[in-house]
């Protein structure tokens, strides 16, 4: 469930509320990525190097 729904079914009037209870895990956020990459149907001209670049540093900021 994304985040802001949760907030919005727990009645948190601000989203620093909701975050105090969610933590990315490093699967969830590797499949969010995954589908992101197919909902774009393959398109890379040009951006999928700096995709990749992000997609790294995202994935170890979440791991630490």
């Amino acid at each position: 469930m994304d985040p802001w729904t949760l907030a919005y079914l727990a009645g948190h009037r601000d989203m620093s509320i909701t975050k105090r209870y969610i933590h990315p895990q490093e699967q969830n956020t590797g499949a969010a990525i995954e589908k992101a990459r197919v909902a774009l149907g393959g398109h890379n001209s040009g951006h999928s190097a700096d995709f990749d670049r992000f997609d790294d540093h995202f994935k170890s900021a979440v791991s630490n």
